[in-house]
């Protein structure tokens, strides 16, 4: 039974039992009214206050402190059902019986009116009552009244005034925030920051839709912006930094709790499986064992040194000192346009990019999202189905995102990208000016928050020890196997697992010790949640699960639903989030959608990309749709070439993917743009024991003469002529069943290990299987 059923039940046993009139009837019928003022039909709450109204005067007289509190709330009743004229009748005859007779909520009556006499464009009047009141009211409700306050200047143009009441209210936000963010979990750090998007909002819109003088647009506009660059990705700081505290507690409590929270997020993900629907018993055993993981989490946290408070904002001034010369930062955002003179109308969301270099700053409105949604989605379809328009609606996202900013951005070599909301779905490096792809001018490298820039991942001892996983059982995925011989004959150290040896906690174990983590196998994405759209990015294929999705869904939630297949079971992205990769410098997760997520306003997406950050790994190379496994080694085996030979790894990939497109089978983006890195984008910094300078040769035969340190000068001859011997007596080449050129079975290979099957192949069929 909910609070308004129970409620209604004892409102009936209280009207056979006591007269009509009673003072308990009135209380128990405002208290149903509160609670219907936050659901629909606002017209039950009305009929209940009123009612309670009725009784109260006839009972206490019509300047009760009760016979306010009902006034007040009609107003807010009448204020939701935006009927604004009745709302300042209410809550001005609250007001004046608050005056009159002193009580202690006449603060709050004030701010009531005065907010929405500003709705009422009557900026004067609300101004005095919001002024009036601003002294006495507590702390937490000071930001509103500055908020509003805001606006109101802002409405009568008197601007600088207008910049140091926004100034104000954030910083009275601020202090609201880091009272709750301290004992709140990650799910209530989510509903926080996003309570804190209005300002945000605000701050964008004030200096992005008005014409004031140069000096105070500039300040506006740096305001704003280190507004952005703090707030975003915001829950992910944090969680990055207790994940990291968390693993550097070696106390055997502390290890008792991981290992806790580990099995009860197994079993979690063992409940929520997507191929059943959640009954009402598993429902509540699910939210159980997510009440009992958080408790632990919350006491080891006790233990730990983790500092609980908010991460401060960054300034700009720290973002410019930390860039790149040759780099430029674009800083998308999508926010709720405000209008101070319309403030009862429904809002426009639109997008405005930030360009940040070293040396300036400059921003550009990009036009409502709702058109950019709808170029992206095209671009989406073309993609997906390989069709030829797909130039032309690269060109149009080109025109919109890019073309605004291009004399900014013409002299950088590297698009530093942070994205929001749908963007985060785009390969900027597939985008077309109409002569040449981004990808011809400038390597892209994504960031989701300043926490890459400003601060940048601590400095560990990278082992050099590679791990490379390859087509599970039950993956089918030949293609996988190309690609663990890719890397196996471009670094020294490799361990492979691949087959039945792809189990969960044997990965677990062996990724604690790898600098550089590869991972090919099938994945499905967490749907994105918002707006609804259960499929795939550019495929058909749909991407369901059974938990319903809703903006307030816990982010628990959202990473069971995003998957990576392992020999013995799915694991979830949650799961992979409590691994311990503090120690890799690069996860690569080469398997379909590994980028996607639920989308959460500037905070990022709920997924793979979100739970490797969690894990410790400095960055990650992930994917935007599903990929073909025939086709992504020919993108893996340069890739980790160049980054062998010590390019960035921007570069590295950048370089990779111009390969494929100078190919005509490959030259349609899909083939080569599904691969975007985010996170450190310097060169590999662990030593590797490979030639930088002479990438390895590979054997028309299949197998890959690794780079072997030789002792002496008879060993090379020695090594060299066995090989001769055994590559004479090996079997020819015959084409696969599936079109590709394999070594046939019982083929030997000679080098430092055994490498299955890797062959380039730059003569083969395209398409086939996807992962």
């Amino acid at each position: 039974m909910d609070a308004d059923a129970e409620i209604s039940f004892g409102l009936d046993m209280l009207r056979e039992n006591i007269a009509a009139q009673h003072p308990e009837i009135a209380n128990t019928l405002f208290v149903r009214g509160l609670i219907r003022n936050h659901i629909e039909p606002l017209e039950l709450a009305e009929k209940d206050l009123r009612a309670a109204l009725e009784i109260t005067r006839s009972v206490w007289g019509s300047e009760s402190y009760l016979t306010a509190k009902i006034l007040n709330t009609l107003g807010q009743n009448r204020a939701r059902a935006r009927y604004f004229k009745d709302a300042a009748d209410f809550y001005r005859l609250a007001l004046e019986i608050n005056e009159r007779q002193g009580y202690p909520t006449i603060s709050s009556a004030r701010a009531n009116l005065g907010i929405l006499l500003g709705k009422l464009r009557r900026f004067s009047e609300g101004e005095e009552l919001l002024r009036a009141a601003l002294p006495d009211v507590p702390d937490p409700k000071k930001g509103v009244i500055l908020d509003n306050l805001f606006v109101m200047v802002w409405a009568q143009e008197r601007w600088r005034e207008a910049l140091d009441l926004l100034e104000s209210a954030v910083s009275a936000q601020e202090r609201e925030l880091s009272t709750s963010w301290t004992f709140g979990d990650e799910e209530r750090k989510h509903v926080l920051v996003t309570g804190t998007n209005h300002l945000l909002f605000r701050a964008i819109s004030f200096h992005a839709l008005r014409d004031r003088d140069a000096h105070l647009a500039t300040e506006s506009a740096a305001f704003a912006l280190s507004l952005v660059v703090g707030r975003k990705g915001r829950v992910l700081r944090d969680r990055v930094y207790a994940y990291r505290a968390r693993r550097a507690h070696s106390a055997p409590e502390a290890l008792a709790l991981r290992d806790r929270i580990a099995s009860l997020r197994t079993t979690m993900a063992e409940i929520a499986t997507p191929e059943s629907p959640l009954d009402s018993a598993r429902e509540a055993h699910l939210r159980e064992l997510a009440k009992e993981e958080r408790a632990a989490a919350k006491q080891l946290d006790g233990l730990i040194a983790h500092d609980p408070s908010i991460p401060r904002l960054a300034t700009l001034d720290e973002i410019q000192g930390a860039l790149p010369e040759s780099a430029a930062l674009l800083e998308y955002v999508r926010y709720h346009q405000v209008d101070p003179n319309n403030l009862s109308e429904p809002v426009r969301i639109s997008y405005l990019v930030y360009v940040i270099t070293k040396d300036r700053v400059a921003w550009r409105p990009l036009g409502y999202a709702s058109d950019v949604q709808r170029q992206v989605a095209l671009f989406h379809m073309s993609l997906g189905f390989r069709r030829q328009d797909a130039k032309a609606k690269a060109k149009a996202l080109y025109d919109t995102l890019l073309a605004p900013v291009a004399d900014e951005i013409r002299d950088k070599t590297m698009l530093l990208v942070s994205p929001d909301m749908d963007l985060y779905r785009i390969p900027f490096a597939a985008l077309h000016d109409g002569r040449d792809y981004v990808l011809d001018r400038h390597s892209v490298h994504y960031v989701d928050t300043f926490l890459h820039i400003v601060t940048p991942h601590p400095r560990v001892l990278y082992s050099g020890e590679v791990l490379a996983v390859a087509n599970p059982d039950g993956a089918r995925l030949p293609g996988s196997k190309e690609e663990e011989g890719a890397i196996a004959s471009v670094f020294e150290r490799v361990t492979t697992m691949e087959d039945s040896a792809v189990k969960w906690g044997a990965f677990s174990r062996a990724a604690k010790q790898a600098s550089v983590l590869h991972i090919s196998t099938h994945a499905r994405p967490a749907p994105r949640g918002s707006p609804k759209i259960g499929e795939s990015i550019v495929s058909p294929r749909p991407a369901t699960f059974p938990l319903q999705d809703s903006a307030e869904e816990a982010p628990f939630r959202s990473l069971l639903r995003a998957r990576l297949h392992f020999a013995d079971r799915e694991v979830t992205a949650y799961e992979f989030a409590g691994l311990d990769l503090d120690g890799a410098e690069l996860v690569t997760l080469s398997a379909c959608d590994t980028g996607l997520g639920r989308l959460l306003a500037a905070q990022g997406t709920l997924g793979f990309r979100y739970a490797t950050e969690l894990a410790g790994a400095a960055s990650q190379l992930i994917t935007l749709w599903r990929i073909s496994d025939e086709e992504t080694p020919l993108l893996m085996e340069p890739f980790y070439r160049h980054l062998a030979a010590g390019r960035p790894r921007h570069e590295a990939l950048r370089l990779a993917q111009q390969e494929l497109k100078s190919r005509s089978e490959t030259e349609h983006p899909y083939h080569w743009g599904a691969f975007v890195m985010s996170g450190a984008w310097g060169p590999l910094e662990g030593d590797y024991t490979f030639e930088k300078s002479d990438p390895p040769q590979h054997s028309r035969a299949g197998c890959t003469l690794a780079s072997v340190t030789q002792q002496n000068g008879m060993a090379d001859a020695a090594y060299l002529s066995l090989l001769l011997v055994l590559l004479t007596r090996m079997p020819k080449k015959r084409p696969s069943p599936r079109g590709m050129w394999r070594s046939s079975p019982g083929t030997a290979c000679v080098g430092s290990r055994y490498l299955r099957g890797f062959v380039p192949r730059s003569k083969r069929g395209i398409g086939g299987s996807t992962r």
